[in-house]
C-alpha cells in the first residue's frame, strides 16, 4: 500500500498496527460471547466487509476520473512530507 501511494513506511507501518489492535480487542470480546451471538457477529462482519467490496468497486468503476483525479493530488501532497 505504502508503494503504491508513494507514501513513507512509518505511515503504512502505523495503520497496519492500529488494524491489528482493532482485531485483537475484536477477538478478545469475541472468545467470551456465547456461539450464538458470536456466530451472528461474525456473519454481519462478513456481510458488511462483502457490500463494502461492491458497492465500492461500482462507486470506483462510476467515478473513475474524478477519484483517480483526487487520489494523484493526496499522493503529491503526503509524498512532500519529510
Amino acid at each position: 500500500m505504502g508503494s503504491f501511494l508513494r507514501l513513507r513506511l512509518y505511515l503504512a507501518m502505523g495503520f497496519a498496527g492500529l488494524m491489528v489492535d482493532l482485531i485483537s480487542i475484536l477477538y478478545k470480546v469475541l472468545v467470551h460471547m456465547e456461539r450464538s451471538a458470536r456466530m451472528t457477529i461474525v456473519g454481519v462482519l462478513v456481510l458488511a466487509i462483502g457490500a463494502l467490496l461492491v458497492f465500492g468497486a461500482i462507486y470506483y468503476k462510476t467515478k473513475k476520473t474524478a477519484l483517480d483525479n483526487w487520489l494523484n493530488r493526496w499522493r503529491g501532497k503526503l509524498a512532500q512530507w519529510e
